[in-house]
């Protein structure tokens, strides 16, 4: 990891090209997949509304409903999705993957799958490797007492997993706030293909407190 290149990328606000955005809007897949769903779902609805309008004795409002409907579910998806102005203003850290597919671990994979991972937005520590990695390694290893709901997340992981963004409380974490995010990850877009040894993966903080993994090619050399 270029040290570098992720000091460059933690300061905001911060200049990505559109053409480069894409990376990142394409690396938060389950989102632009269902978009291209809602999209397409629009224009097969229309269609039908069409027909159905011309052919068959169904009121117009049949028609204006469903393309309506359409519509709407497109918007408020691409209101999710995150525009390049919001990516040049989230805050940067450094991640630790709890638990991911395993197809994440294998090179020869091409896939986008899910992830769980944690990370901080404390200034003293959000690009603390050494410190996120221990971390870790603790609740990994299920050390840290009274975190029973996270570790119970960790069983089921894998098994119907969505998006979700919870806190840690400070209090078991030495008093720094922590969140453990479901994130996408895609093979394309991580060190060498793979999860790295180390689990470290710098994300993008969204206002939600969700994380989006940065690509590689941002902080690799």
């Amino acid at each position: 990891m270029n040290k570098e290149k992720l000091s460059a990328l933690a300061q905001t606000p911060r200049d990505i090209p559109k053409e480069k955005a894409k990376e990142f809007l394409k690396n938060d897949g389950e989102l632009g997949k269902w978009l291209v769903i809602v999209l397409l779902g629009g224009i097969v609805l229309s269609f039908i509304s069409l027909l159905l309008f011309f052919f068959l004795p169904v009121p117009i409002w049949v028609c204006i409903v469903f393309g309506s409907l359409a519509l709407l579910a497109y918007l408020v998806m691409e209101k999710l999705s995150p525009s390049v102005g919001q990516l040049n203003e989230y805050p940067l850290a450094v991640g630790y993957v709890l638990m991911a597919n395993n197809a994440l671990y294998n090179k020869d994979a091409e896939t986008q799958a899910g992830s769980m991972m944690i990370f901080t937005n404390d200034e003293q520590y959000r690009l603390d490797e050494k410190w996120v990695s221990e971390l870790g390694e603790q609740i990994r290893n299920m050390e840290i007492e009274g975190l029973d709901f996270l570790y119970e997340m960790m069983d089921d992981f894998g098994s119907g997993s969505s998006f979700f963004s919870i806190d840690i409380p400070s209090v078991l974490t030495g008093n720094v706030k922590i969140y453990c995010s479901y994130v996408i990850l895609d093979s394309d877009y991580l060190p060498n293909r793979v999860i790295p040894e180390n689990r470290i993966i710098p994300c993008f903080i969204d206002e939600n407190n969700r994380g989006m993994a940065v690509p590689a090619s941002f902080y690799m050399n």
